[in-house]
């Protein structure tokens, strides 16, 4: 059975439970690995038992905010746990699992933590709440509803960097007042604000700044009247800058900065089809409704969506004509 919970009784029920596995979605950002690496804290934190598994390589800026019992790409050496915390997944399919482990993943009761608001209410117990900035503002709110939660600058640092990721650096339009004041409360827990910003947005390698150089001047392609900027990051590509697309969180940012584009896209090979992140800069032209015709998922200006052609051709022809439509050209 599913439930939806209020965040009283979600508090509660963290606060009662031990043995936890904390998992998030493929491809983690910088809110995955912030609510994960926070949760996990506040449990441990309470004597409990409590890893979190993340089966890719970690993007650099991310390592040194880690903690005990943070797994990456190694699954734990043991498995009994008896509850999971998937956090930041919109839907089942989405969710990073052990996989020779995932009938016994599937078998435990399962909370669903989340503010993606096409979120499939797929756990035992849901929290989603849609005009939270992150799943690591969740955490904060959270944390606020009881005073038996044990809050280190670690765990503050944790959900401070969550928040900045999913709101840009507080400059996208899920920024509130309300977002700030939480900030500033987390300050004063102890975050240490100005280190992680600086790690999260002004701090990247020559390569990756070389390879930002590389498609603004040979792949990115502009059409619909200059509203729709997109590129097709391959391998070949990847690999003359030493790099790997875990490499390469929050570089379609640096095509949606260009003035006058409405929507952004970075196609990426996987499998048999292509991968698209999707970004709008405009609320009137939601990302989102491309990223459900195509089986995807995400927010009015950040989705995400999976495109089954082997051309990459096709994938952009597809994907143009949707973005045609949403932007409404002749």
């Amino acid at each position: 059975m599913s439930h939806k919970i209020d965040i009283k009784n979600l508090s509660v029920l963290l606060l009662s439970i031990d043995n936890v596995l904390i998992l998030a979605h493929e491809r983690p950002d910088g809110d995955a690995f912030g609510s994960a690496i926070a949760m996990l804290t506040l449990l441990r934190n309470l004597g409990k038992k409590a890893d979190a598994y993340f089966p890719e390589k970690m993007p650099d800026r991310y390592k040194d905010f880690l903690c005990d019992g943070f797994y990456i790409e190694t699954p734990p050496p043991e498995f009994n746990y008896s509850y999971c915390i998937s956090l930041d997944c919109s839907n089942l399919e989405r969710l990073a699992i052990i996989k020779d482990k995932e009938k016994e993943i599937l078998s435990l009761p399962l909370i669903n933590i989340d503010h993606h608001y096409d979120n499939g209410l797929y756990g035992s117990e849901n929290y989603i709440n849609p005009e939270a900035s992150s799943t690591s503002e969740i955490i904060f709110d959270i944390i606020k509803t009881s005073v038996n939660w044990i809050v280190t600058p670690n765990t503050a640092t944790a959900l401070t960097m969550g928040i900045l990721m999913d709101t840009g650096g507080f400059r996208f339009d899920n920024t509130t007042a309300n977002v700030l004041r939480k900030a500033a409360d987390l300050m004063e827990l102890g975050a240490d604000y100005i280190n992680t910003i600086k790690s999260m947005y002004f701090t990247k390698s020559l390569d990756l700044y070389n390879l930002e150089a590389d498609i603004a001047v040979n792949y990115l392609k502009i059409v619909y009247d200059n509203r729709f900027a997109y590129f097709f990051l391959d391998d070949e590509i990847l690999n003359r800058h030493n790099l790997t697309t875990r490499d390469t969180e929050g570089l379609i940012d640096t095509v949606r900065i260009i003035k006058g584009i409405d929507i952004t896209a970075i196609l990426t090979k996987k499998n048999n089809g292509f991968h698209v992140s999707l970004r709008s800069n405009n609320s009137q032209y939601s990302v989102s409704e491309i990223a459900h015709k195509l089986n995807g998922g995400g927010h009015k200006l950040a989705a995400g969506c999976f495109i089954e052609t082997e051309k990459i051709e096709k994938a952009e022809q597809i994907l143009q004509n949707h973005v045609k439509k949403i932007l409404r050209v002749q």
